[in-house]
């Protein structure tokens, strides 16, 4: 894991330097030394706010899109991969709360069939339309400087199927966290254990929707009763089942059945 460098932090990098600047012109009693330290000590701060603002527009954000590399690509299926991108910054991490997703953005051009009767077609304007997709990474939120996202490629899905053509150093891009459900859905870890053992939580998902319903699981207070049926097309296709079967281990309180076939 990397450490942090005292110098590169702002108490130690920037203020404290400053603080012994000012402190020290205090002594020679002269206008010109005070002046002077007040301007190095200005520049010092100017400097610091400058980077900072740079670091944080690339970021993840709620409000607009950043892009993010393409690290790494574990295939999992003939059909399912999982994606790594890096963070802009290696100390970011990201927090997704339950339930919410990062959403992501492509400008692809629009199919459209009139195109196909232009004689030729070398003369047609191209038009290009943003498309969005969400998904829930399967990353802890302590790990920096990178996330993992779960896709499955379908053969009519656009956008998954340009996640399975992606090669590594390419960029996407992502904004987040979005989404609408409230943060007070579950039960707090504050509140009773004894009035939350008698709280039940029902959860349904198939394929690739098993992400967010793990991060349910491993966040929701211990004393919660959780139980998933989880829906696959087989045995052979049960994504983050290692995870899923160590959370079962650990909770005695949490089910899980898994139902298999076609749907």
């Amino acid at each position: 894991e990397k450490k942090e460098r005292a110098e590169d932090t702002p108490l130690h990098g920037i203020y404290l330097p400053c603080f012994f600047i000012l402190f020290g012109s205090i002594f020679f009693w002269n206008v010109y030394v005070t002046l002077g330290a007040l301007g190095l000590c200005s520049s010092l701060l100017a400097y610091r706010f400058l980077m900072e603002y740079f670091r944080q527009k690339d970021l993840l954000s709620i409000s607009k899109f950043n892009k993010f590399e393409l690290i790494d690509k574990t295939i999992i299926t003939k059909d399912t991969a999982i994606y790594k991108f890096k963070l802009n910054d290696p100390d970011e991490s990201i927090d997704i709360p339950l339930c919410y997703n990062l959403m992501c953005k492509f400008n692809l051009p629009i199919e459209d069939d009139d195109n196909d009767n232009e004689i030729g077609g070398s003369n047609k304007e191209v038009k290009y339309q943003d498309y969005f997709r969400y998904y829930t990474p399967i990353s802890s939120k302590y790990e920096k400087g990178e996330f993992d996202l779960l896709i499955k490629s379908y053969p009519e899905g656009k956008i998954s199927k340009i996640f399975a053509s992606l090669q590594i150093h390419q960029t996407v891009s992502f904004k987040g966290p979005v989404g609408k459900l409230p943060p007070t859905f579950l039960p707090s870890v504050y509140d009773d254990p004894d009035e939350i053992s008698k709280s039940r939580l029902l959860m349904i998902s198939g394929g690739t929707g098993i992400t967010p319903m793990l991060r349910v699981i491993i966040e929701s207070p211990v004393t919660l009763n959780l139980n998933l049926l989880h829906y696959s097309t087989s045995a052979n296709n049960l994504y983050l089942k290692d995870e899923i079967d160590n959370v079962q281990f650990l909770r005695k309180n949490f089910n899980l059945k898994y139902s298999f076939g076609k749907f």
